[in-house]
């Protein structure tokens, strides 16, 4: 007997310990240790990580995305908790007992009884109607678990646009690493032709100290610039989950993608696919839904509940005596059964004005509800508005940027020609490579801006995968 008590209690710690995770990451107060990233292989054999790899591992592995699916699924189990409120309930009690009893019992010979009783007893309960409590109650769960299920994908359209914003700074801040490259290696190029000339007795050394002081300017713009690339690597790991907070050291990125034009619909078509798709919108539609349900609950309390019932009880008596007994019973046993059932049936006539005001209440929440959905409603036409104002304003300034970094290009090459020529100034090739610089780094800013602007139309308008590169 014993050791099935004690198989019957591994089998029962072990079912609960199976429900808890073995060591939640929170609970790591070793870096070290939290170091053993298990979905590291979400990166294997990538060598060059492109954003669609980005957005897919983020969607596997961001803690914060899986934590929303988690909350569906508790959504779903309070919609089958309030499913089991239809069934019957059935429970069932047992009561074991010894009674001992010493006393005089009227005489000088002690009495003395002793009672061993038990009481067995099983009652069922079936609420027939509950002021239809019990519907809304349901409605209001299946609700709750279509909410969860929105937010669920909200979060998802969220993600995808921080993973896409962060992917972005990346292929930004090392472009500006290969500008910087460039301005050092052509003032270090110009510095030594300066040194040549200044030994040559031609050149003073002014410029050779104004071209190395401009190579150093261009290793500052190159730090600066990588430590910008470094944050937003460790913006994008975060995204993506990784325990270390940092993307591998070997993962490389593409080149920026070409900013293609793209034909642009009425910003009315995407007002319409935002207020049609967006699961923000959806779940306050649903908890709107929720809001008319309480209503419809508070006007059920003033129905009456009704309810089937039955219960079936044994009980048995043991009573022992010894001594006078005034009774003139001796040692008897006793044991005996019943079962009974009915239909119940309850109303409040009044309980001072609650059901009432909690009318008043409902009503007054659900009024609420609708003011609160029409402000969701006119951000979420302010967020698409936005979103195409800037789509079409970076495109504009794009070309812009790509005609002036041309234009700059192609001046450059001109005025160092001039300068190597003896015909211009010095000063005047640094205004034309500083106008060069800041062209290219206008032009690579505004296509990663453009990027922007059409991933945040696709997640305004909720249609991510269609931006996705």
């Amino acid at each position: 007997m014993n050791k099935f008590i004690a198989a019957a209690l591994f089998l029962f710690v072990t079912a609960l310990s199976s429900c808890v995770s073995d060591h939640p990451l929170v609970n790591e107060t070793s870096f070290n240790m939290a170091e053993r990233d298990p979905d590291a292989r979400l990166l294997k054999e990538i060598r060059e990580l492109t954003l669609r790899d980005s957005v897919r591992i983020a969607l596997a592995n961001n803690p914060g995305y899986r934590e929303a699916h988690q909350a569906v699924i508790s959504a779903k189990m309070r919609y089958y908790q309030a499913l089991g409120a239809y069934s019957p309930v059935i429970s069932a009690s047992f009561a074991l007992g010894d009674q001992l009893y010493d006393g005089s019992g009227g005489s000088t010979v002690p009495v003395r009884d002793q009672v061993f009783y038990t009481y067995t007893t099983v009652q069922a309960n079936w609420i027939l109607f509950d002021g239809l409590n019990r519907e809304f109650n349901m409605l209001s769960a299946k609700r709750g678990h279509r909410i969860q299920q929105e937010l669920d994908e909200n979060a998802r359209r969220l993600l995808v646009r921080a993973v896409a914003y962060a992917y972005n700074d990346i292929l930004l801040a090392r472009d500006q690493i290969r500008i910087a490259d460039a301005d050092f290696t052509f003032q270090t190029k110009m510095a030594r032709e300066a040194e040549l000339k200044y030994r040559a007795g031609t050149t003073p050394r002014s410029e050779v100290l104004n071209f190395r002081g401009r190579a150093n300017n261009a290793r500052e713009n190159r730090e600066s610039a990588k430590y910008h690339y470094e944050l937003a690597r460790y913006t994008l790991a975060l995204l993506m989950g990784y325990v270390r907070g940092e993307l591998p050291a070997d993962i490389t990125f593409p080149e920026i993608p070409e900013a293609v034009k793209q034909e642009m619909l009425s910003v009315d078509l995407y007002l319409d696919l935002a207020l049609t798709n967006r699961p923000d919108l959806k779940a306050y539609r649903e908890k709107l839904k929720i809001s008319e349900y309480e209503l419809y609950r508070a006007y059920g309390s003033f129905l009456p509940v009704i309810s089937l019932f039955t219960n079936y009880s044994y009980s048995s008596n043991s009573t022992q005596n010894a001594g006078n007994n005034p009774t003139g019973f001796g040692n008897f046993y006793v044991e005996g059964n019943s079962f009974n059932y009915g239909l119940a049936a309850s109303l409040t006539l009044f309980n001072g004005g609650i059901r009432y005001n909690r009318i008043r209440e409902a009503r007054s929440e659900l009024t609420a509800s609708e003011l609160a959905g029409a402000e969701l409603w006119l951000k979420v036409v302010n967020d698409v508005r936005s979103a195409y104002a800037n789509c079409e304003y970076s495109r504009r300034i794009m070309e812009i940027c790509r005609e002036n970094q041309k234009l700059m290009a192609e001046q450059r090459e001109l005025v160092m020609k001039e300068y190597l020529a003896g015909e211009i100034e010095v000063t005047r090739l640094n205004e034309a490579q500083t106008n060069l610089v800041h062209s290219n780094m206008a032009l690579a800013d505004a296509v990663i801006k453009l990027h922007k602007a059409h991933e945040q139309l696709a997640a305004a308008v909720h249609a991510n995968g269609t931006a996705v590169r």
